[in-house]
């Protein structure tokens, strides 16, 4: 049997949450899970770029209980895949958490990486398993990712990939194989023993950007091919700035414009023959001439509302290379009441794209998202449509997503929140969901935070323990005392202040 902990009183409402009866005995609190991992620190030592690695871990339960480990996060999940192969455990059985760790073929160095297990453990809810290594190649190779642009006009061979021996043997004889449109490459000799990859393009290339990879083959044992990415922008006499029409976020029943320069980089003197605009609703369309230059309007007097703006114009001139040039076109249209004009699955996946639009400016305040875009609307509705978007989307989506379902106030979205504090992989969406969470239940959202004062990012450490004084509950005292050894000193300092809100709180006479 365990011996009680003085952390135990700090997490009483995680052990209720995790499964465990506020009503039972203290003695049955006592008899719980025990999360046994023999090792918490792994060195997976010198690894080749591009290869994976896996290991098993033993997860041990030398408890009482079941023990239920309910999330299993990694800090680098591109870096780091872990998976436990059995969810529940058993007293004094135990499961394999399969590590699998990888890397790219341009990645080099030390790295350091850690394993989160949140289980319903009493006494440690919150396991960190540390994974280091050193990516380190036997063939050096440089850039590790070719980028370049170049000007149609001049298309001279450049040098592409400088390889080099690293330890031990050399790469013996390189073959190369290009996987990008319209470049090809072939090796050349030197005379220190180094290699060069010569790329060049075909002198028919159109403009625009290549993305592929070089592909390269070696002799040597321990790395028998690896690639290369290439991304290479082929530009003209004739750019655009901003390289896209952007109408924005607009108001129901106002105009929608826009604006770019077309520049002329050349010697040539170019002029626009026309302009054909491919856009949803019609436009109106006037050019100034700067010099060489030309600015371009394009205005919508009448856009329908809720409607996307996406197209295109094309531009036609008269440069003997570039006869036309085309220009996409963003933008949305709102509507003041957005769930009544969303009656059909078109329309609603309408409405879908402008709230993903709308997320990505985070120059528009939860509450001007709300009253804007939303429509003042804040019932089930418009959280299912923000939960949408969170499902699909980057972390900026899903980090303003939480934000703003938090301002919602609406108790469908609490669980939803509950969930994202620990099992989203970004800090940023952690951050904001601790935030949100406070905010819609109050001191409910204690055994989250308590576990967001754990979290691996400082940040969220930091603002969890100012959330944790703000929300004034004494239970938290004794978690927040264990976090005054944080080895962040902006965590400490918001540990403190919270503690001396608390212990204000706890001299205060009961009511």
């Amino acid at each position: 049997m365990k011996v009680i902990k003085a952390e135990l009183i700090a997490f009483f409402l995680i052990i209720c949450i995790w499964g465990f009866n506020p009503a039972e005995t203290f003695s049955a609190k006592i008899s719980g899970p025990d999360i046994v991992v023999g090792n918490k620190s792994y060195d997976f030592g010198i690894i080749a770029p591009g290869k994976r690695i896996k290991k098993v871990i033993p997860v041990k339960n030398a408890g009482s209980g079941p023990l239920n480990v309910r999330l299993v996060r990694s800090s680098f999940e591109r870096r780091i895949a872990a998976r436990l192969s059995d969810s529940v455990i058993q007293p004094g059985h135990a499961a394999e958490l399969i590590v699998d760790l990888g890397s790219s073929s341009w990645e080099s160095g030390l790295f350091s990486e850690h394993i989160l297990l949140y289980s319903n453990d009493p006494d440690g809810p919150l396991i960190k398993i540390n994974i280091k290594g050193n990516i380190q190649s036997p063939i050096v190779w440089l850039p590790k990712i070719l980028q370049t642009s170049v000007h149609r006009s001049n298309m001279k061979p450049f040098d592409g990939i400088l390889i080099k021996k690293g330890e031990g043997p050399g790469p013996g004889k390189i073959h190369v194989t290009s996987f990008v449109p319209y470049l090809s490459a072939e090796v050349q000799a030197e005379a220190n023993g180094d290699s060069i990859i010569k790329t060049s393009l075909d002198p028919d290339v159109p403009l625009g950007e290549f993305l592929g990879y070089i592909n390269i083959e070696t002799e040597h044992p321990q790395l028998a091919s690896f690639q290369v990415p290439v991304r290479i922008k082929v530009m003209g006499d004739l750019v655009t700035q901003p390289d896209r029409l952007d109408f924005g976020i607009v108001e129901e029943g106002k105009p929608a414009q826009a604006r770019i320069l077309l520049r002329n980089q050349g010697s040539r003197d170019t002029g626009i023959v026309k302009i054909e605009p491919h856009l949803p609703a019609k436009a109106e369309i006037s050019v100034d001439k700067i010099e060489k230059d030309y600015r371009i309007t394009v205005l919508i007097p009448a856009p329908p509302p809720l409607q996307n703006l996406k197209g295109h114009i094309n531009i036609f001139t008269d440069h003997p290379d570039e006869p036309v040039v085309q220009v996409p076109a963003s933008g949305w249209t709102l509507s003041s009441r957005p769930f009544d004009v969303a009656r059909s699955d078109e329309d609603n996946s309408r409405l879908l794209g402008l709230v993903k639009a709308a997320l990505f400016d985070d120059r528009i305040s939860p509450e001007d998202f709300i009253e804007k875009i939303l429509g003042g609307g804040k019932d089930d509705r418009a959280v299912s449509l923000l939960l949408e978007a969170y499902s699909k989307e980057n972390w900026l989506i899903r980090s303003r997503s939480v934000e703003i379902l938090g301002a919602l106030g609406n108790m469908k979205a609490v669980d939803f929140v509950r969930n994202a504090v620990t099992q989203d992989t970004d800090e940023q969406v952690r951050l904001a969901a601790i935030t949100a969470l406070a905010s819609l239940v109050g001191t409910e959202a204690l055994p989250e935070l308590l576990l967001a004062l754990q979290d691996d990012d400082e940040w969220v450490r930091e603002d969890a323990a100012t959330l944790l004084g703000k929300l004034k509950d004494k239970r938290a005292i004794n978690a927040l005392s264990a976090a005054l050894s944080d080895e962040e000193e902006d965590v400490r300092a918001a540990v403190e202040a919270a503690l001396k809100i608390l212990k204000q709180e706890s001299n205060k006479p009961d009511k």
